[in-house]
């Protein structure tokens, strides 16, 4: 064998050893690469399932807001009673609160308090939505009662 023909096999070894390691950084390469599209599918997903979880969440909210009503949306009362404000067909926490915490206050149970004579309205926030009462504080004209007792001692006009 001539020193040329070793030369030439001895480059052909080199390069074939040569394509074997860049074949293995490419496959390497190539792994890496599905890797990280992997995890990016898997935050995809996650993602998609947590949009999707937020929007059911809603449309169940929105489904409860539809079943709620105020009864009493117009309400006159004395100063110093109570009355317990309410909202039908609620299944989950009430937020109450006032106009004019000087003329009523309502605490988070739903009872209002008359302190003084004027004008105010009780908002009742049920998730996103708010419904709203108007209430007078007022001293009752005296009435004198005749006739049977009937056992009513405070009128509220409504």
């Amino acid at each position: 064998m001539s020193i040329i023909e070793v030369a030439f096999r001895r480059e052909k070894e080199m390069n074939l050893k040569s394509s074997k390691v860049k074949m293995t950084i490419v496959i390497v390469v190539i792994a890496l690469i599905a890797g990280m599209f992997g995890v990016f599918a898997y935050q995809s997903n996650q993602k998609r399932k947590a949009e999707i979880a937020a929007k059911k969440e809603a449309e169940r909210e929105k489904k409860l807001e539809a079943q709620a009503s105020m009864p009493v949306t117009n309400l006159t009362i004395a100063p110093g009673r109570e009355y317990t404000m309410k909202l039908d067909g609620t299944k989950a926490k009430v937020k109450w609160s006032t106009d004019d915490k000087n003329i009523a206050s309502i605490n988070d149970k739903g009872v209002l308090t008359s302190k003084a004579e004027g004008s105010t309205k009780v908002t009742a926030q049920y998730f996103k939505k708010k419904f709203v009462a108007n209430v007078t504080v007022k001293q009752p004209k005296s009435v004198m009662a005749t006739g049977v007792d009937d056992g009513i001692k405070e009128v509220f006009l409504t």
